[in-house]
């Protein structure tokens, strides 16, 4: 395979890898403000987009997954890290084939 496609990806996998340590510290933040908050229910957004939604009831705290939302933002994640990846690796190749 060429360097490129095994590059490009690799930066897929890291973009999921990002985007599932971004929502879990999201959703962790979340729990914890509606326990700090007293709050009986609460929606963790990523940029409006709801995620994840916590229900607080009779001590007892429930979470509901929104998946599609989640995989949402995984495949953003993952594009723009390979958009930024790729233009960076373009700029450096740009820069060493003019010296």
């Amino acid at each position: 395979m060429k360097k490129q496609t095994i590059r490009i990806f690799i930066e897929a996998i890291a973009g999921i890898i990002l985007s599932v340590s971004l929502n879990y510290i999201l959703i962790s933040f979340g729990y914890a403000h509606i326990q700090s908050n007293n709050l009986s229910t609460y929606t963790v957004r990523v940029l409006n987009l709801p995620i994840y939604k916590i229900i607080a009831h009779n001590n007892k705290t429930v979470g509901i997954p929104y998946n599609n939302n989640m995989a949402l933002v995984g495949i953003v994640t993952s594009m723009i890290l390979i958009i930024v990846i790729e233009t960076i690796t373009l700029i450096f190749e740009k820069r060493r084939s003019n010296d």
